[in-house]
């Protein structure tokens, strides 16, 4: 297709390379596939939010809403688990993007100060990655993100693309939209299009 597609595809496989001899997910975390988020998303939920100073809340009803409602959108799903309580999750949905066949990662959570439980979730991503063929693996971050240095880790790059993010104010609230960059915690879960 385009130039950005080919270059891709020179350049594509030499991360691959390095990801599959020297990355393994940690053995004492588990991922797996679901089809609704565990009830023991809420307290990952909680946990972590006091984090995050601007961020759409994420309970398990609202994922699988989401996520497992009647969009018409295929999402998968992967929870991480450590000692049977989960400790992460990765959303997944491939589809084109300027006309690079992509896996987007729609929305992550995960404990910053985790590294391994990180590992393990994007060792899957890059495992349903490969398996199914995609040039890219693409995700939305604030370039403040907690996120971004374990993606860095995993070869993700910065793009020079850029999102506007609109939003509702109701007539007498906190003006959100004067908060700096670093309050928000957004990624295509924030999204209706993703």
């Amino acid at each position: 297709d385009g130039v950005a597609a080919k270059a891709l595809a020179w350049f594509a496989p030499i991360p691959n390379a390095f990801l599959n001899f020297g990355w393994s997910p940690p053995r004492h975390i588990t991922t797996e596939e679901v089809g609704t988020f565990p009830d023991d998303v809420n307290a990952l939920w909680d946990r972590l939010a006091v984090g995050f100073r601007l961020a759409a809340v994420r309970r398990s009803g609202i994922l699988d809403w989401r996520f497992f409602g009647d969009s018409g959108r295929k999402y998968k799903v992967y929870v991480a688990k450590r000692d049977g309580c989960t400790v992460g999750y990765v959303a997944l949905r491939e589809m084109p993007m300027q006309g690079i066949p992509t896996l987007a990662i729609v929305d992550i959570l995960f404990d910053p100060n985790d590294p391994d439980t990180g590992d393990a979730l994007l060792a899957r991503v890059h495992a349903e990655a490969q398996r199914r063929r995609v040039d890219a693996t693409t995700i939305v971050l604030n370039p403040a993100s907690p996120f971004l240095q374990p993606l860095q880790r995993w070869w993700f790059i910065r793009s020079p693309e850029a999102f506007t993010i609109i939003t509702h104010e109701p007539r007498g609230s906190a003006r959100v939209t004067d908060r700096p960059d670093a309050d928000w915690h957004l990624t295509w879960f924030d999204h209706d299009y993703v």
